[in-house]
């Protein structure tokens, strides 16, 4: 006796197959890009150099961790000296200098102005929470961000808090930007807490300087994957049903 395959069979193993790519691909690290807030005339397309990659950090002692990795890709010269985080879901700096941050590059916490230059000058404005803040260590510029390198730094999450809240928080701070923020850098509207990066870079050819807000992802949300992955499902399903009707 011969077994014969559904006439849907390959479609289903297919969506299968899909399906199971999304529902994993929120644990996979996501790249975000960096938009100027206050912009230097003589370079007003730096911040393209510039990104930050956020990844699960695993968990350990019942809390969850986040790593974020913010790099200088160049080529133009450039120091990435501060780094600021207004945030409804980090709970505490739980290695500012974690494995995998380049050689030469030195932080310490809390960073000095302790709130992102120019960050007043936005709507909303961007507010430090709770001094999560980084900034290089003397000398300013040997030691920070550099064209060609990377500072990681980890975070215990609250509890209860996931890898996954964390995405949505930083949607949430990208995608809402009338949201009202308190002193803490809590969105009050009554929306999920948001979460916004800054950074303050020195050390431009010119002498001046320049601060970024995280924008929007650089690589596919997990939603878009989704999208696309039924945009193929739909083409397997329609050259499927092409080969029966011969």
């Amino acid at each position: 006796m011969r077994f014969r395959m559904p006439r849907w069979g390959p479609v289903a193993v297919a969506a299968a197959v899909l399906l199971s790519l999304g529902s994993t691909a929120s644990a996979d690290p996501s790249t975000y890009t960096f938009q100027n807030i206050t912009t230097g005339a003589n370079y007003p397309g730096i911040g393209s150099q510039f990104n930050v990659t956020v990844a699960n950090g695993g968990a350990s002692g019942g809390f969850n961790y986040v790593t974020f990795t913010i790099t200088n890709s160049g080529p133009l010269a450039s120091a990435i000296t501060d780094v600021y985080f207004q945030d409804g879901t980090l709970l505490s700096l739980s290695n500012p200098n974690y494995t995998g941050t380049s050689s030469g590059v030195s932080f310490s916490a809390p960073a000095t102005p302790g709130n992102l230059p120019g960050g007043d000058s936005i709507t909303p404005n961007f507010k430090t929470t709770q001094e999560f803040s980084e900034d290089s260590n003397t000398p300013i510029t040997a030691n920070a961000v550099n064209p060609g390198q990377s500072l990681v730094i980890q975070f215990q999450l609250q509890s209860g808090k996931t890898f996954t809240d964390t995405l949505a928080a930083l949607a949430e701070g990208v995608n809402h930007p009338s949201a009202v923020w308190d002193a803490n850098g809590n969105d009050i509207t009554g929306g999920p807490s948001g979460l916004r990066l800054g950074i303050h870079v020195q050390g431009l050819p010119d002498g001046s300087s320049q601060s970024f807000i995280t924008s929007t992802p650089s690589v596919p949300e997990p939603s878009s994957m989704a999208i696309a992955g039924l945009g193929a499902l739909g083409f397997v399903a329609f050259g499927l049903r092409r080969r029966l009707k011969k």
